[in-house]
């Protein structure tokens, strides 16, 4: 077991003082109180004072005395020098006398109630990381938590060597007490089982990405919905429960525990993971393996879906064409009709003739064909085109029976006809059977599908039904209300929220997280005072007529806005400005924001969990710079001169989203807490919108859609930013799904220190359970809504007769909210609490019968907060512009987005949703590093301005972004070496692929030199 694990550079970084420290924390432990002034007071030197102060407030901040050597923050002299009204250049002449500051520091132990640990302290806290060791295991994470839990109990920090060995020895019991439980699964079968996952057949290599072991084909990603693809899938789930993962007691791997291992399974190659010792290899494939077996029956559904969609598309589509044609048709039609009819009346033609005359003038597919064309043309507009989907049957069963007996089907009770169904379409087709029971079940099928399936009465249609239990199993696999077991996207909606006996515990502390009442009544009541309150503001608008209006026939209009009044000298203050802005490589601006903020701390291994060694940190700008940038490890090879292989190795290991969203969140709240940003907002404001990207190649996310793609695919970058101009969330979601289904999700994922309590977005990313979901979890949802006109607003209650009341229609039904007051609670507070992500569960809300009593409520709710919220944007110009205003500044983000986003014709070429959301995250992380880098000189113009004379009008700052980018460089510099080339003779060498596959990365190098 190694006890030594930090660099030097971290042990010099967490025995001392942090770079900055915030002006709350300034406030709240840096503020002395009376009985620190008393006690420093005795103190004869002001030295002696102020030293002793420092040292004092270090403890009571950081849990420990930092190191002699190290540098304290700026604002912390200058804020304890000032209260103690001494210079603050005092401290350098503190303690000369070596014992004075062992003896300051036993009175200041003695003052804050700490003590040092002992021994059965040490023993308690590596019980207590063992156990956190055992939900993760981030070396860094671990000592973080140690110095935290320390210091909340006043016990102070022991040595760094000391907590090194704690950590360690903390991990390697967790490390043993995960094997203990992983070996009561591993029988003799399932050991080589799991051993011949990592071994090559003979004759093939064992290069990376070709290894041709079966983990790596158990490792490659779905990219389409093809019948093959969705066989590889099945073939994959049959061959985990062949292995008996399904019989698997993982009980024993926490949640995070069992998600970190089976990331590091998958992205680890079969060689790195031979090398590992048993008691963490073994546990490590059973992690990877379970959590693949839910997720191959979430990417089987996706596929499924995504079929039977296409399939759907290809159908509506084809039926619209033969009505358009047949509509063409018409008159060929009538005149064909007419001869035949002329021939059947004809007393000429003996009737045994009849059928021989009438295909001598029209031939028998020709009439076929016009009585199709007849057949499509008496249909409703809309009908449901089965039999165009029938046409596609083949297609279908490729796939179809070994999908249905492969996953176990459950459901509520309402869905048991169905599910019956399904099992009767399995037996009956999938194995060799020929007709369906008496008893079959029908109430399942829907309207559409009914004259298809049961053309007479008592009689069914086999290959009908069958489509229709398909169709309908689609449908209900949305909803919720059946579910495929060992699943995870689409397992039991029910396990997503908090379990009812556990509610009662953690209700308490939903309800102070949401600010929500424990009955309805409160909440209508103020609801119900606000709506009135904003009925009076809207009158006044409407007596005035300036902005919104009532017409004759109380029809509702508004205004547009105007263009915000700029002030005429604010293009020649962001010019003095901007104008001064350095001339930037992108490379060299994301060192400088590294270097001053350590973001790429974050970026840490994915199995050893250290940070990039200093030899190798330019291959890790180069892969943040090739994936962010488009451009990928090969070409970013080209540009810079580093090996390929390094660059590819940085982004597999290192450029993980959970890595990239911990930097980004640093590099967010650096800027929340500058004093520049002020200027912009505070922080509790944001907006979220979509920006759509063509891919390429096979892709299982990407969609067709003509009117961004033309004839190609693409995905949607789904972004979160915020007042102040920093994305704090990225998300990259199917460019033809409804914006509403993902808007929380940024919001409830926020890493950072950002305040969110309003969120904005346009007329997409709304709908009434949106609503609902934002007041429920303590939120403003105020999205900027089209045809405002047309909106169906509600009243609650009984309200005064008035212009601004006529436009509220409906009645809001609030005994249904009350009756389902604790559901709803509930349900925020497995949103709030992370039990389940909100695309989730919104995706199912919207999918629900619209009988369920859950949704019903939810929808009731939400147009009561939805009416409130209109009448409030209709009452107030201020409030429209300044949702106009926000959205504004997502839409200037999108081009800064693209500015970064460059390379290869700036089309996603990942294949993988998981990859796809790392890059996304990549090119957020790189914007939020622009825009600090230029918040940083920003501040530092102004300054230089102040110095030179110049009077900065304070208020024109606000309309000064930092997403400006013109000075800045993104590709690299080009040389034009002329005159080598001219005394170059000639060709140049060729290139030895061999050669350039043996290029070493610095990184491993530098492990196999340790």
């Amino acid at each position: 077991m190694a006890g030594k694990w930090l660099s030097e550079a971290d042990r010099s970084r967490i025995s001392g003082w942090p770079e900055t420290v915030v002006e709350t924390d300034l406030f709240t432990y840096f503020t002395l109180s009376e009985a620190d002034r008393r006690l420093i007071a005795i103190r004869r030197r002001d030295s002696n004072r102020l030293g002793f102060a420092v040292s004092l407030c270090a403890l009571r901040f950081l849990g420990f005395f930092p190191r002699e050597d190290a540098d304290i923050p700026g604002p912390v002299l200058t804020f304890l020098s000032a209260q103690l009204e001494v210079p603050p250049e005092s401290r350098g002449r503190y303690a000369t006398r070596g014992r004075t500051r062992t003896d300051h520091e036993m009175e200041i132990l003695a003052a804050l109630g700490y003590r040092r640990q002992t021994g059965p302290d040490r023993h308690e806290l590596v019980k207590w990381l063992t156990q956190r060791a055992l939900e993760h295991d981030r070396p860094m994470a671990l000592l973080r938590m140690a110095a935290e839990r320390l210091r909340a109990q006043r016990i102070l920090r022991p040595g760094l060597d000391f907590l090194e060995r704690d950590v360690a020895s903390a991990r390697f019991a967790a490390m043993e007490i995960l094997w203990t439980n992983t070996r009561r699964l591993l029988t003799p079968k399932l050991k080589a089982e799991l051993d011949s996952l990592l071994t090559a057949p003979e004759g093939k290599a064992e290069t990376e990405g070709k290894e041709g072991t079966k983990l790596a084909w158990l490792k490659e990603a779905a990219v389409s919905h093809e019948p093959d693809e969705i066989k590889q899938t099945l073939a994959k789930i049959d061959w985990l429960v062949n292995l008996g993962v399904k019989q698997w007691n993982i009980g024993f791997f926490t949640p995070n525990r069992l998600k970190y291992l089976a990331g590091v399974g998958k992205r680890s190659n079969a060689q790195t993971i031979k090398r590992l010792r048993a008691p963490r290899r073994y546990p490590l494939l059973i992690a990877f393996l379970s959590e693949l077996y839910a997720e191959a029956l979430d990417t089987l559904i996706d596929q499924y879906d995504r079929f039977l969609f296409e399939i759907q598309s290809k159908s509506v589509r084809e039926f619209e064409q033969l009505k358009a044609k047949a509509a063409v048709n018409a008159d060929d039609r009538r005149r064909l009709l007419a001869q035949v009819g002329r021939i059947l009346i004809d007393p000429k033609v003996p009737a045994d003739k009849v059928r021989e005359s009438v295909f001598g003038v029209v031939p028998e597919s020709l009439l076929k064909r016009v009585i199709t064309e007849c057949d499509i043309e008496e249909r409703p507009e809309n009908d449901w085109p089965a039999d165009r989907i029938a046409s596609r049957i083949n297609r279908i069963h490729q796939f179809s029976y070994l999908f249905l007996s492969t996953v176990a089907w459950k459901g509520v009770p309402e869905a048991a006809s169905l599910i019956k169904a399904i099992r009767l379409v399995e037996r009956t087709r999938g194995k060799g059977g020929r007709g369906l029971p008496e008893d079959a079940p029908t109430d399942f099928i829907p309207l559409k599908w009914r004259r298809f399936v049961c053309p007479e009465p008592k009689k069914i249609d086999l290959k009908y039904y069958e489509l229709c239990a398909l169709w309908e199993l689609r449908t209900a696999l949305r909803a919720g209300t059946i579910w495929a077991e060992g699943a995870r996207r689409f397992a039991d909606p029910a396990r997503f929220l908090i379990r009812p006996r556990d509610w009662p515990k953690l209700k308490a502390d939903v309800l102070v997280q949401t600010t929500n009442p424990a009955t309805a009544g409160p909440r209508l009541k103020t609801l119900t005072e606000d709506l009135n309150a904003a009925l009076t503001r809207l009158n006044k608008e409407l007596d005035s007529g300036t902005h919104v209006r009532l017409d004759e026939n109380g029809d509702l209009s508004l205004s547009r806005l105007d263009a915000d009044a700029r002030p005429f000298e604010l293009e020649s203050f962001r010019s003095l400005i901007v104008g001064r802005l350095p001339r930037v490589e992108l490379a060299e601006l994301l060192i400088e924001i590294d270097q001053r903020l350590r973001f790429s701390d974050q970026l840490i291994h994915v199995t050893n969990h250290k940070r990039v060694s200093d030899i190798a940190m330019p291959s890790l700008y180069a892969a943040l710079l090739g994936l962010g940038g488009n451009f990928g490890p090969a070409r970013m090879s080209q540009m810079t001169s580093l090996p390929e292989k390094s660059i590819a190795n940085r982004t597999n290991l290192h450029l993980r989203r959970e890595t990239l969203s911990a930097a980004t969140a640093g590099i967010v709240n650096f800027c929340h807490r500058h004093p520049l940003t002020k200027s912009w907002g505070d922080g509790t404001l944001s907006s979220s919108d979509g920006q759509r990207f063509e891919t390429s190649g096979k892709n299982l996310s990407s969609r067709p859609n003509p009117k961004y793609f033309g004839y190609g695919r693409g995905v949607t970058a789904y972004t979160w930013i915020s007042d102040q101009y920093m994305l704090y969330g990225t998300k990259i979601i199917s460019t033809n799904l409804r914006d509403a289904t993902f808007i929380l999700d940024g919001i409830l994922d926020n890493q950072s220190d950002l305040p969110i309590r309003e969120h904005t977005s346009d007329s997409h990313g709304y709908t009434e359970i949106t609503f609902a979901l934002f007041s429920l979890l303590g939120l403003q949802f105020s999205p900027r809504i089209k045809d405002l006109g047309s909106q169906r607003l509600y009243r609650i209650g009984k309200i005064p007769d008035s212009p601004a009341s006529s436009l509220l229609e409906g009645k809001i039904n609030t005994t249904l909210i009350e009756r389902h007051w604790d559901d709803l609670l509930r349900l925020a507070g497995s949103l709030k609490l992370g039990f389940v992500s909100a695309s989730s569960i919104i995706s199912r809300l919207h999918a629900a019968p619209r009988k369920n009593p859950l949704v019903r409520a939810l929808q009731e709710y939400g147009r009561l907060t939805k009416t409130l919220f209109i009448v409030r944007y209709l009452g107030s110009k201020d409030f429209r512009r300044r949702i106009n205003g926000q959205l504004n500044r997502g839409e200037a983000e999108h081009a800064l987005w693209a500015f970064i986003f460059t390379g290869r014709e700036s089309k996603f070429h990942k294949h993988t949703l998981e990859d796809l959301n790392d890059q996304g995250e990549c090119v957020s992380l790189i914007a939020n590093a622009v825009q600090a880098w230029n918040t940083v000189y920003m501040a530092e113009i102004l300054d230089q301005m102040r110095t030179e004379g110049h009077q900065i009008d304070e208020s024109l700052l606000k309309y000064v972004s930092p997403h400006c980018y013109e000075h800045i460089n993104p590709y690299g510099k080009i040389s034009f070496p002329i005159q080598q080339i001219m005394e170059r003779t000639g060709l140049r060498p060729l290139r030895d692929p061999q050669k350039e596959n043996e290029d070493v990365d610095p990184e491993e190098e530098n492990d196999r030199n340790r």
